[in-house]
């Protein structure tokens, strides 16, 4: 008998994508590796390919399954946001969510899903807090209910559920007048050279350990390359209309304040980096089932969705 496709059978597939790790996604997905082992040789009759082969200790995504995790991630969000639909009535839902998250990823598709949460189930109260060293620990403990962070490689314990939303490049971003706006409009194009003098603005996470981190590899192996290092993504903004600093932002993230607040340029910069922005989502399995989490997380796939249309970035 053929494998049918759930619910559970894509979120092994999603979870082992990012994973590598059979073991690891079982250990994700609260089921034994037998189950996940059974399920995964039950996709590749499904699907007539081996999905993952085995390298050094990792599995490896054939092209065929790299061709099948974006319909698979599109999936799953519309089964959650189906799911929220039919087991909840929002007008009888009330208590409070609490949220934590970067501020940029607030911006772009949180605060979107939040007020949309809110519209449909009033009762619902939403507590967001930033991203701390001990916010994965507050999560274990119900805390925390859901976590919205920049990137899906960050150190998780145990069994928690990861989502990664999409993946986007980096780009500069000055005020108006700062002479790099103007050397990229005579080249049409910026080097490591035009960059290189000028000091950068970064943005320190829970994990950097205080060390901030530059999108421009170079940087991280100079001395004193940060002019100023802050915790959120809002005041690096504001920082730029009276410095020489160069701001390093996800472009999504970049272009919407650019379109709420004048006065400041963005500079593309292919070529410079490998680092993209990944925002992800965390979740613990006690909340998998759970009417009010499901729908939310939905709503916020269904933001980040038509943020990756919008720009046209890879899931």
């Amino acid at each position: 008998m053929q494998q049918p496709i759930t619910e559970e059978l894509l979120r092994l597939l999603s979870v082992l994508y990012r994973t590598q790790s059979l073991s690891l996604s079982a250990s994700r997905l609260d089921i034994s590796l037998s189950t996940a082992s059974r399920m995964l040789q039950g996709a590749r009759e499904l699907f007539d390919d081996k999905l993952f082969t085995r390298s050094s200790q990792l599995m490896h995504p054939t092209p065929r399954m790299d061709k099948l995790m974006p319909q698979i991630d599109l999936m799953l969000e519309d089964m959650a946001a189906l799911v929220g639909k039919d087991a909840l009535d929002p007008m009888k839902a009330e208590r409070t969510i609490r949220i934590a998250a970067l501020d940029c990823a607030y911006t772009m598709f949180v605060a979107p899903a939040i007020h949309e949460a809110r519209r449909k189930s009033p009762r619902l109260h939403f507590s967001t807090t930033p991203i701390g060293i001990d916010t994965f620990d507050e999560l274990s403990a119900g805390l925390v209910d859901l976590i919205i962070f920049g990137t899906d490689s960050e150190p998780v314990q145990g069994n928690i559920h990861v989502q990664r939303l999409f993946s986007a490049p980096y780009c500069l971003v000055v005020r108006e007048s700062h002479p790099l706006v103007e050397i990229f409009k005579q080249k049409g194009r910026l080097d490591r050279t035009d960059i290189e003098p000028w000091q950068v603005i970064s943005i320190a996470t829970p994990f950097s350990r205080l060390v901030p981190r530059s999108v421009l590899p170079w940087f991280d192996d100079a001395e004193q390359p940060h002019g100023i290092t802050i915790p959120y993504h809002a005041a690096a903004i504001f920082e730029l209309f009276e410095t020489d600093l160069i701001g390093e932002f996800a472009e999504p993230y970049a272009r919407k304040i650019l379109s709420l607040v004048p006065g400041l340029a963005l500079l593309p910069f292919e070529g410079f980096t490998t680092y993209q922005w990944a925002p992800t989502l965390f979740w613990h399995p006690r909340t998998q089932q759970d009417p009010v989490m499901v729908w939310l997380r939905g709503l916020i796939g269904l933001e980040a969705r038509r943020i990756r249309d919008k720009y046209h970035l890879e899931a």
